[in-house]
């Protein structure tokens, strides 16, 4: 009788510290939790400000829809010949619309307008996420909406081809009023 009483109180022990051990293991993932919510609502904020001081002006080029849209396509042209991908598909929308930005609730930028933009580029990996990098040195203000890779092919030594389609709005300048 005593030594079922103890093997009893082991397991019992044991229960409560795998119990204690998931408790400590629980707090641990939480507290990461709190700390990546808390980066991510340090960077919300940040571009909520980005978002908010649009520039009052227009940028160069940017007053004409057809010459941003084509500033836009020549220099995807140019990185695929200079970084070795494919430019399969663009298409730019013909109607503006007034600018609204995904990180503030309502447009505190009047004149601004934005065209729908859609490209499809195909290459590696790497080589296609740089380019999309290399965008920044655009002087056409423009917001990614979406951006989708999918695993095309992969040849002998292993390297993937994929595709990449992005949907973007470019920003072009009609003025106050």
């Amino acid at each position: 009788m005593q030594r079922a009483a103890y093997v009893a109180l082991a397991i019992s022990a044991a229960a409560m510290a795998v119990g204690g051990l998931r408790l400590i293991k629980l707090r641990s993932e939480v507290s990461e939790l709190k700390l990546g919510t808390a980066g991510r609502q340090a960077r919300l904020r940040e571009n909520r400000k980005i978002g908010v001081t649009l520039p009052k002006g227009p940028k160069p080029d940017a007053l004409d829809r057809s010459r941003a849209v084509s500033k836009l396509r020549s220099c995807l042209s140019k990185l695929a010949s200079e970084k070795g991908f494919t430019l399969d598909e663009f298409q730019a929308g013909t109607d503006e619309t007034p600018y609204m930005t995904v990180y503030a609730s309502e447009n505190n930028d009047p004149g601004w307008m934005q065209v729908s933009v859609r490209a499809l580029l195909r290459g590696r990996a790497p080589v296609l996420a740089n380019a999309v990098a290399s965008l920044r040195s655009l002087d056409v203000p423009f917001e990614i909406d979406n951006l989708e890779m999918t695993r095309r092919s992969s040849d002998s030594a292993g390297r993937s081809t994929v595709t990449e389609q992005i949907q973007m709005r470019l920003l072009v300048y009609r003025g106050e009023g």
